[in-house]
């Protein structure tokens, strides 16, 4: 793991809404962020944060209202369309809603094939044995291919989504959310698979989650997400946190409280708003941070925090 396979600089995002009052909403603002060859970055935080957003402006499935993005060392943002759609297929998706994501009228063995006809990497013979190759290593059975989605279980789905998912032979994987809807058994057999297809392929993957645990176990380095902003990043730090947002998130997995009780709609942050924003929230706040306090390097990880300024 040596140079950022993937790498974001200063990305920002604004939605607009409203047909005669426009309401703009910040749901990315000003995020560095980089995936090493090989590597893991968990991105946590509440829902609404912006870690999906994120993930999509890194795969530009979401054009950034300002900022680059940078794959294998080329600026995607300055690419025209018809070349980044080339280099799209080492960058993949795996979604929180494997459902939404697969035709229902398609059988799961058209879905899984659709990648390979788009670019036309394969005949039919060979295409064949491409899609039965894909389904064995993602854990699938050859009675699975003649079903329609609405015939599969949720693991099941996840596993064919996958399947999908590296059937360009992706570099690197966004998986959003990739076991929240499953059962905790299904959760860990899909961590398990992830691990395992990250070595075997050599993946890189950003891998967005709420749960903490989940994380933990996964990430070769994380990153904490609020209100569109990265507060922290770096390896192991829901042992010793620095932020008082992550501190507050270790607390919450400790009491067993929901990171939701925190009293905010963390998406909602308007685009004129200065200081930081966990301002109002902050039990360690002082004038300086009225100021937005700038992203520093402390004990081998990054933290934006006025306490350590």
């Amino acid at each position: 793991m040596i140079d950022a396979l993937v790498r974001g600089v200063q990305l920002r995002k604004i939605f607009e809404s409203g047909l005669v009052s426009k309401r703009r909403i910040v749901a990315v603002e000003g995020v560095d962020i980089e995936i090493k060859s090989g590597e893991t970055l968990a991105l946590v935080g509440e829902s609404g944060s912006g870690k999906s957003t994120l993930g999509r402006l890194l795969l530009l499935l979401e054009k950034p209202t300002s900022g680059e993005v940078y794959f294998d060392g080329k600026n995607l943002t300055e690419m025209k369309p018809k070349d980044v759609r080339i280099i799209r297929q080492k960058m993949q998706l795996i979604p929180q809603h494997p459902e939404g994501s697969l035709d229902p009228r398609w059988k799961i063995y058209d879905s899984i094939a659709e990648p390979l006809r788009i670019h036309r990497l394969t005949g039919r013979n060979e295409e064949r044995e491409v899609v039965y190759r894909l389904i064995d290593t993602v854990g699938l059975q050859e009675e699975h291919l003649s079903r329609h989605p609405h015939e599969l279980s949720g693991g099941e789905l996840q596993r064919a989504v996958i399947a999908r998912a590296i059937a360009l032979n992706p570099k690197f994987i966004v998986c959003d959310e990739p076991t929240s809807m499953l059962d905790v058994s299904v959760q860990a057999s899909i961590i398990k698979l992830l691990m395992e297809l990250q070595q075997k392929l050599e993946l890189s993957y950003l891998f967005i989650t709420h749960d903490l645990e989940v994380a933990n176990a996964v990430a070769h380095r994380m990153a904490v997400m609020y209100a569109g902003q990265i507060v922290e990043e770096g390896r192991r730090i829901l042992d010793e946190p620095l932020h008082p947002y992550t501190r507050m998130l270790v607390e919450s997995l400790n009491t067993n409280t929901a990171s939701t009780e925190f009293g905010r709609d963390v998406g909602a942050e308007k685009v004129e708003k200065t200081g930081c924003k966990f301002y109002h929230l902050c039990p360690e706040r002082t004038k300086k941070c009225l100021k937005s306090p700038e992203m520093i390097r402390v004990n081998g990880r990054k933290v934006k925090c006025h306490l350590y300024q």
